[in-house]
């Protein structure tokens, strides 16, 4: 009942919402996004807008955490963004937390510092006890 949708639903009516708009339970920290097999198939049958803003901006979270959610739940969405037959717009929304070395960013393509694949790999691979002691070696501080 939002205004954020009242254009829509004056075009088109409330039905027309609850058909388009549905609630799925899914987590992008988790391997397969916390999909059910029905919600995944559904989205890679229906979805034609990804809108993704998932992210840990906290200060205090462990780097595993991190990376789980912001690095491999982006890698996740994206994947799940391939096989969604009716794509037209997956977007994006970052962190303001990347890029440090950097003054001002535009609306630019970046070079990572290091390959978001082998920083995943290390995550899943190394104890969060590991990661834990060599954090500030990797970001500082």
């Amino acid at each position: 009942d939002g205004v954020l949708f009242s254009k829509v639903r004056e075009m088109h009516g409330a039905d027309y919402m609850r058909q388009k708009c549905v609630a799925i339970n899914g987590n992008v920290s988790e391997a397969d996004l916390g999909l059910s097999d029905y919600d995944r198939a559904l989205l890679t049958r229906e979805v034609e807008i990804i809108y993704h803003c998932a992210a840990i901006i906290r200060f205090d979270e462990t780097l595993s955490n991190i990376v789980r959610t912001n690095v491999r739940g982006t890698k996740l969405m994206l994947d799940l963004a391939r096989e969604c037959r009716k794509l037209q717009l997956f977007m994006y929304m970052s962190t303001a937390y990347c890029h440090l070395d950097q003054a001002v960013l535009k609306e630019d393509f970046y070079p990572p510092m290091y390959d978001p694949h082998s920083v995943i790999k290390t995550i899943e691979w190394l104890s969060d006890d590991i990661v834990n002691s060599i954090t500030k070696q990797i970001i500082g501080d």
